[in-house]
């Protein structure tokens, strides 16, 4: 009788440990790798997205031991599944850990060609160069996202990956240049090639004036420089509008460095240097149904007292320098600083207008 009941004991215990042992699957975990080319992160992770699906279909709520006891018919059934949905790659090898929490090890291998090279342009129809160079800046390095994106990905999977590559690069350009929408057409092969084509948001600007300011400068002088200015800032045509109030201090600083070229040269009588703008300032005004900006510039001239010399012929230099231009003049300079064929300010000259000098 003892003997009897030992044994039944047994037999419980072993049927309680059998069913802690054979527990049903609650959780399939994915792990995919390339035995050659590597994958690129996006398309990994929706490879990994696609065979956890299969797995979650295959395992889920089965019984651990019997996909243990079984597990060739499994790796066969999840190796003609996958090879299915996943074009541009093949089942390597497939490995099963079954349990509560069943790994699934994938290893795959691309088929045909894969992408080697991306070939990355940007199209921005008849925007002027001035436009396309302010938006290229925005737009640095992502030709470098496009080749993460793509390069080693098998050339059929863009059949599946295209829209997902394509979903990735206008979020992100998007986010860089919101003034824009991105369309981005990718041609496949080994040597790919992405072209986005940037369409601007309206309003854009339609029209460009520039205005120029400035104490005791001829008008021709002003005039003419206000004409090439006009020329050059046409480029800003076709933007759109926030972008160039976005872009206000990079277009300021360009045309400081503009007016100065055009308005200020140095003179060969009175070597003096040339003058810096100071102020610039980038004004956009709407005027429906038309958009303009305006573009204006104040113009100052500083002459360091080192620059400031003039020829002079005499036994002793004079006391002072003055402007020649006729107007409203600041001269701070001192007694001279030189007894020798030229005379220096021994402080700087300031004031509006050309700097040219003469002695008094």
């Amino acid at each position: 009788m003892k003997i009897r009941t030992c044994l039944l004991t047994v037999c419980a215990v072993c049927a309680s440990l059998s069913s802690a042992i054979a527990a049903s699957v609650e959780q399939v975990t994915v792990h995919v790798a390339s035995v050659e080319e590597a994958i690129p992160p996006l398309v990994e992770k929706r490879i990994a997205a696609s065979i956890q699906t299969v797995g979650n279909h295959v395992f889920l709520n089965h019984d651990s031991d019997e996909i243990a006891s079984r597990h060739e018919a499994y790796e066969r059934t999840v190796n003609d599944i996958i090879n299915r949905v996943l074009i541009g790659y093949t089942v390597e090898s497939i490995a099963i850990r079954p349990g509560s929490r069943t790994d699934l090890d994938v290893h795959i291998r691309p088929w045909g060609d894969t992408i080697r090279n991306v070939r990355f342009a940007v199209d921005y129809g008849a925007l002027p160069k001035m436009g396309q160079e302010l938006v290229d800046k925005d737009l640095e390095h992502a030709g470098d996202m496009a080749e993460s994106l793509l390069i080693g990905l098998p050339v059929d999977a863009l059949d599946w990956a295209n829209g997902a590559v394509k979903s990735v690069l206008e979020n992100e350009l998007e986010e860089r240049v919101p003034e824009f929408y991105p369309h981005i057409v990718i041609h496949g092969g080994p040597e790919t090639d992405v072209t986005v084509y940037m369409l601007p948001k309206l309003p854009v600007v339609r029209n460009v004036r520039v205005a120029i300011k400035g104490d005791d400068v001829p008008k021709v002088i002003f005039l003419s420089a206000r004409n090439q200015l006009e020329r050059t800032y046409a480029g800003l045509d076709g933007l759109p509008v926030a972008f160039v109030r976005r872009h206000e201090r990079d277009i300021a600083e360009a045309l400081q460095g503009d007016v100065h070229r055009r308005l200020f040269t140095t003179s060969a009588a009175a070597p003096i240097s040339t003058p810096a703008v100071t102020t610039a300032a980038t004004t956009i005004r709407s005027s429906w149904p038309r958009w303009a900006v305006r573009l204006a510039a104040i113009t100052k001239c500083t002459v360091p007292s080192s620059s400031c010399r003039l020829p002079w012929t005499g036994t002793s230099c004079p006391a002072t320098f003055t402007a020649s231009a006729a107007g409203p003049r600041r001269d701070t300079s001192s007694k001279a600083s030189t007894t020798a064929s030229t005379c220096g300010c021994a402080s700087p000259w300031e004031g509006a207008g050309p700097c040219a000098m003469t002695v008094t």
